[in-house]
């Protein structure tokens, strides 16, 4: 689990001065007994990984995840609204997300620019789990 830097849409992260493979249920409930209010988890591989971090959340929270599956109706028993998150190809949407982002409405956070012989880098500086904004790589 990795926090990251949602600070200007007024969240707070649960941890950040852990490395993220020490990131844990365990960890985030020791610090946070009452619960977190927000849970967007974009890691968990299976829905009892995913299953077991709602079980974080305060009354009244919300949870996303990019798996598929969260189940609305039985979080909602908590309270808790909870959303799957689909990509659907659409031309018509990937024009509108251009368009925000030459007026500067977009604007992506891109931490480090690789060459294309510096992949094998990249990868790694994913795996570790430290990337805070976007990899990018250069084609020249």
């Amino acid at each position: 689990m990795r926090a990251f830097a949602l600070d200007a849409f007024g969240a707070a992260p649960a941890l950040t001065d852990l490395p993220a493979p020490t990131i844990t249920a365990q960890a985030v409930a020791a610090r946070h007994p009452k619960g977190i209010t927000g849970l967007i988890d974009l890691a968990s591989q299976d829905a009892e990984t995913f299953t077991g971090l709602t079980a974080l959340l305060a009354d009244g929270a919300r949870a996303a995840t990019t798996l598929g599956v969260a189940d609305p109706a039985v979080l909602a028993e908590r309270g808790i609204t909870a959303t799957n998150i689909f990509a659907t190809p659409d031309a018509a949407l990937l024009a509108r997300v251009a368009q925000h982002a030459e007026q500067g409405v977009l604007v992506p956070r891109i931490e480090r620019t690789f060459r294309l012989e510096e992949i094998g880098e990249a990868l790694t500086t994913i795996s570790e789990g430290h990337v805070r904004g976007k990899l990018a790589v250069t084609f020249a």
